[in-house]
């Protein structure tokens, strides 16, 4: 199954066979509901030819900024005028034969949010995840060019965290411990895998999750969910990105970020986890992982 980035917009579809699709004017939708007209209903992704018989596709299905919130236009532009996505539909691509259609959801959600359903096979991505992203890089004290990179980073590593829940639950892969944070490691492990750059947008996550952890000070901890805390899912991919090149991220250690007493394990660390994806997961994919 081929994973393929779609995106709908208002002047075409991706395929030449299809018609434009013309927004009606607020007037004359009014109009037509005073006479009664029937609702417009959206087909399925299948009656728009997203997918085929002979070759199973996954497509990336927006929901189109139409009737919306303000927060979601900008986080839907942000996505689409920065293809967010296209390197990682391109891994995905690269790594993995589904055993059933994936789309993967843009839509509003009414809480920031990203989610892979095991009924369905898909994954939803929440505008107001986007949107939490966006706000949150911008009020580190950033450059605007530097936030825009740490949200485009974090996007990449939160998109593989749930990529990983699907491959767990699709390709029936075995997780011994926390599913969480299985799925922290794998998109920790795909991130590396382009070298400096992947692992500053896995350190990107890693910031987002501390910068969450301390807008939350004060508040009960939720001790029982399944997530680690924010803050020790901070550390672990710190130590994870330390124990992979410890000489490039010697920085994390010289400057207090990571506490000497977890870096001098992180080496065996990281060799372990990257030891463990690999002998449950290589296997069933389209090439072993890095």
């Amino acid at each position: 199954m081929r994973v393929v980035f779609a995106v709908l917009v208002v002047s075409s579809f991706a395929f030449a066979q299809q018609k434009p699709v013309v927004l009606t004017p607020p007037d004359q939708l009014e109009k037509l509901a005073k006479k009664n007209a029937a609702p417009v209903v959206l087909k399925s992704p299948e009656e728009l030819g997203f997918t085929s018989k002979k070759e199973n596709k996954a497509f990336f299905w927006y929901s189109l900024p139409v009737n919306k919130k303000a927060e979601y236009f900008d986080a839907w532009q942000l996505v689409v005028d920065e293809k967010l996505l296209d390197t990682a539909v391109e891994t995905v691509n690269s790594l993995v034969v589904l055993k059933r259609p994936m789309l993967v959801y843009f839509t509003e959600c009414g809480t920031p949010n990203a989610f892979f359903s095991r009924d369905t096979g898909n994954i939803t991505f929440c505008s107001e995840l986007v949107a939490l992203l966006s706000k949150t890089m911008n009020g580190l004290g950033l450059a605007p060019e530097l936030a825009k990179e740490r949200v485009r980073g974090a996007l990449y590593f939160i998109f593989l965290h749930e990529l990983g829940h699907a491959l767990i639950h699709e390709l029936q892969l075995p997780s011994t411990g926390r599913e969480e944070d299985a799925v922290d490691q794998f998109a920790t492990l795909m991130l590396l895998e382009g070298g400096a750059q992947g692992g500053e947008a896995a350190f990107s996550g890693a910031l987002f999750f501390l910068a969450l952890g301390e807008a939350k000070k004060g508040q009960a901890i939720a001790w029982w969910d399944e997530h680690s805390i924010e803050q020790q899912r901070f550390f672990n991919i710190a130590c994870w990105l330390f124990g992979a090149h410890p000489f490039e991220r010697l920085t994390l250690v010289a400057k207090g970020v990571l506490p000497p007493k977890r870096a001098e394990r992180c080496g065996d660390e990281y060799a372990s986890m990257r030891k463990a994806w690999k002998a449950i997961a290589d296997t069933k994919l389209k090439r072993p992982l890095k």
